[in-house]
Parts: structure tokens; C-alpha cells; sequence
């Protein structure tokens, strides 16, 4: 509620404005029933705007081209280096080309969900919210420095729906494959994000003095240039035994850093550690296929191709050379080993806590349903495990001796039902009547041949 005060000779103004931020603001008021009035006017019209039924005419010379440059320039270039080398470069291709001229106050909303319907046909939807949430961080930026007016216009537009996919993982016996055919230089940094669950840039801010190889433990305290980590929280990470000697190697070094760059400073952001990676899976043979490929180029070019699951060598069916094999690496990325590290620890029946922990996540759904990846094989040992009596086939019914000879069309012989004080059965017509002359009850549970209406019954 809006409120007025006097300080010297003049009446101030305290109301909420559109972006719902507390504003003090002079008037030139005479008395203070004037001002109040004025202060009820000014809230109740950026309430209306606040609401979405009143436009604010705004600054129309701000584009989206000036918006973005002044929050790139205040705020965008002290994000985090994944954010300055990736989403920065996103928006200047896919956003502010399609909105650079236009003004920022004339449409929003509309003009926002027309790009986002645009971009929808060549992104996937997560890259298209990707870029919905940097934009609802600009504007909101902008309202607290006053320089928009009015509802975030991005609220407005409605978000894409996103496929979930199914990211790969190594297997235990995968991973000393793989850091096999890793060179010398890289094999300490990825034995250590498979062990740890560090990222790529806890690694690549990890100093010399983080790592306590007598106490067994890496302080996990900064992510590339900045202070803190992603989570924003310092943690400790235990050494695994197998990661002992590749952080000994590692730290033989004179650099600072642990996994320094090539002139000995912290390691570039743009270091494609993805296509270390894939060469490595290609040379340690983890391809999720083998592409052969004729290599008879003269006289005249085969151009023969198929992808295969071996790497056995064969001559061409075309031309008869022999044909090169060629791996097609899995689709893991460097993002993944931290997967792996999550995928391994429940493997070896660790508790969901302790993954946790290890991961640093602030929710352990989040380990649980994103980074906890289970392959088709422990699927299937799972579904094997269940106890067989469960699965095994019903047996079949066992049939009276008296009624399978009556569906074989044969006569059966008559045999008696007594009750437990009685005889148990009668073998024959005479056995019969003399049972029928010790229990004359009976005698009216013949007609029916139903044993549940009498002590005897004389099925024929």
C-alpha cells in the first residue's frame, strides 16, 4: 500500500511499481491529501501494468539488440566461463539477429513466442527453454535497474516440452580400457573425473593445494576462475586406492594447477576434452558400430560403405579390396563420466547418500533419476532374480479316476464317498448296495451326484 511522508518542505511518494519494487519518488505537492492521492493513482496504474491491462509506453528507442549489449556488458561477462563461451554465443546467433531492430516495449510477449515457435523447428525444445530462461533473466535484470517497465514479457510465453534422453555410461570393465588408450597428459584428469565425479571445471580450477594425499582427500572448493562451485559449497571428496597413483603423477608437475594448460596456466574452457574422449573410445574399441569403407581410390573411386558390429577386416563386395574398418564411437560426453561415477557406485551397492555426497547434488533425485543410468544387462538380471515359483506354469488338474474313464467312454466302476466314519470307497455294485444298507441317508444323494448333499454318494 502506498504510503507519504514529508521530509523538509517537500511531500515524498512510496508506492510499488510495475516490477513490484518499493519506490520513493518527490512530488510537488502542497498538501498531503494531494499526495496521496497522487501516490494512489501512481500505484493503482503500475498495478494495472503489473496485471498485463495497461501497456507502458516505455523507452522506444531500446531494442532487444541494446538490451542484450547492456546486460552483456553489466552482468553477462561475469557469469560463470560455461555460460560466457556457450549461451552468450547461442543468443547472438539464434536471438538477438531475429529481434535486433525491433523495440522492446511494442509486443514482447507475442513477438517472444513467434521466435520461440520459430527456433522450435531447428532446436530441440531443451535448447529453446535454454534460451527462454536467459532471456527471463535479462528482462529481470533490466527491470531492477528500471530500464523495463512492466511484467516480465517472457512469463507470458509458454515453455517447450522437452524429450528426455538416454545418455551412455561406461561399464566397470570398460573403464581400464579406456584409460589404457588415453594419453599420458590426459589419463590423470579423466581417471580423476571417473573417481570423483568432479566437473570440468572443479578440474580445471583444482589447485596443488586442494589435494591432502596423506588424509586421503580432494577439497573441492572453486570452478575455473571463480571462488566457489557450481553448488556454490566446498566439499571433500575421499581418493580412491586406484586413483592414488594417478594424482602422484599428476602432481610431478611444476604448475600450480593440477591439471594445468599447455603454457602451465588453468586450463582453457574451450579444450574440446569430448573429442579427447571419443578418439579414446575409438582406439580402446568401444564403438557402438564399425563403418567399412572401400580404400580403392584409383583408377576409380568404389565408394563402398556399411556399418558392421565387428571390426574384422573383409574384401569388398564391389571391388574385391580389402575394406578398412572405421570405429563409430559411443555417444558419451565428458559430462557423462560423472554419470559413470553414479552409475559404478550403485553398481557396487553403494547407498544412494553416499552417491549423493560424492556428487555434491543438492537434491538426490537428481542423482537418482538423471546421473544413475542402468543398463538393459542389469535390467535383465534383475528380471531373471525373481523367485521361480513365481513365473513357473500352473499344474495341470489331476482328474478323478472315475470321471477320466467316463471322458475315455468307458464304464467306471461305482465308487462310494463315505464320510470318515464310514468306509472310504467301494470297488464294486455289490459293495456298493451293502454300504447303501448301512447308510440309507445316501440313498437320496445318488439322484443328484452331487457329494456335498449327503455323507454318501455312488457316482456310476
Amino acid at each position: 500500500m502506498s504510503s507519504v511522508f514529508k521530509r523538509g518542505k517537500r511531500f515524498y511518494l512510496r508506492y510499488r511499481n510495475a516490477a513490484g519494487v518499493w519506490t520513493q519518488e518527490a512530488t510537488a505537492a502542497r498538501t498531503r491529501d494531494e499526495a496521496k492521492k497522487l501516490a494512489a493513482e501512481l500505484e493503482l496504474k503500475h498495478e494495472r501494468i503489473r496485471r498485463g491491462t495497461e501497456v507502458e509506453p516505455g523507452d522506444p528507442t531500446l531494442t532487444f539488440s541494446k538490451l542484450f549489449d547492456w546486460w552483456w556488458q553489466s552482468h553477462g561477462q561475469r557469469m560463470s566461463p560455461t555460460t560466457v563461451t556457450s549461451k552468450g554465443p547461442a543468443l547472438r546467433k539464434h536471438v538477438v539477429p531475429k529481434l535486433r531492430a525491433a523495440a522492446a516495449a511494442r509486443g514482447a510477449s507475442a513477438r517472444l513466442e513467434l521466435l520461440f515457435d520459430e527456433l522450435g523447428t531447428v532446436l530441440a525444445g531443451s535448447s529453446v527453454n535454454g534460451h527462454r530462461s536467459m532471456l527471463h533473466a535479462i528482462f529481470a535484470r533490466a527491470a531492477q535497474r528500471g530500464l523495463w517497465i512492466g511484467p516480465n514479457p517472457v512469463k507470458l510465453t509458454e515453455r517447450r516440452k522437452e524429450t528426455r534422453r538416454e545418455y551412455e555410461s561406461l561399464a566397470v570393465e570398460e573403464v581400464p580400457r579406456l584409460l589404457a588408450q588415453l594419453d599420458e597428459r590426459w589419463r590423470p584428469l579423466f581417471a580423476t573425473a571417473i573417481f570423483t565425479g568432479m566437473r570440468k571445471g572443479e578440474l580445471a580450477g583444482l589447485r596443488r593445494g586442494d589435494i591432502n594425499l596423506i588424509a586421503g582427500v580432494i577439497n573441492v572448493r572453486r570452478s575455473w576462475s571463480a571462488d566457489t562451485t557450481k553448488g556454490r559449497v566446498e566439499a571433500t571428496v575421499p581418493i580412491a586406492a586406484p586413483l592414488r597413483p594417478f594424482l602422484e603423477q599428476a602432481l610431478r608437475g611444476k604448475s600450480d594447477f593440477v591439471f594445468p594448460g599447455p603454457g602451465g596456466g588453468m586450463m582453457s574452457a574451450d579444450t574440446k576434452l569430448h573429442q579427447v574422449l571419443r578418439r579414446a573410445l575409438a582406439r580402446a574399441g568401444l564403438a557402438k558400430a564399425w563403418l567399412h569403407v572401400c580404400r580403392r581410390t584409383n583408377p576409380k573411386r568404389c565408394g563402398f560403405s556399411e556399418a558392421r558390429t565387428n571390426d574384422v577386416a573383409m574384401p569388398c563386395p564391389d571391388c574385391g579390396f580389402r575394406l578398412w574398418p572405421k570405429a563409430v564411437p559411443r555417444a558419451i560426453r565428458f559430462h557423462d563420466l560423472r554419470g559413470t561415477t553414479a552409475t559404478l557406485l550403485a553398481a557396487s551397492g553403494a547407498g544412494l547418500a553416499v552417491a549423493q555426497r560424492v556428487l555434491r547434488h543438492a537434491d538426490p533425485a537428481l542423482t537418482a533419476n538423471i546421473y544413475t543410468r542402468v543398463s538393459v544387462g542389469q535390467m535383465r538380471n534383475a528380471l531373471d532374480g525373481i523367485v521361480p515359483s513365481m513365473v513357473a506354469p500352473p499344474a495341470p488338474p489331476v482328474e478323478e479316476p472315475a470321471r477320466a474313464a467316463a471322458n475315455a467312454g468307458e464304464l467306471a466302476a461305482p465308487v462310494l464317498h463315505a464320510p470318515q466314519s464310514g468306509p472310504a470307497a467301494a470297488s464294486s455294485v455289490a459293495e456298493a448296495a451293502a454300504l447303501l444298507s448301512t447308510y440309507p441317508e445316501a440313498k437320496k444323494a445318488i439322484r443328484t451326484l452331487d457329494p456335498c448333499l449327503g455323507k454318501a454318494v455312488l457316482y456310476r
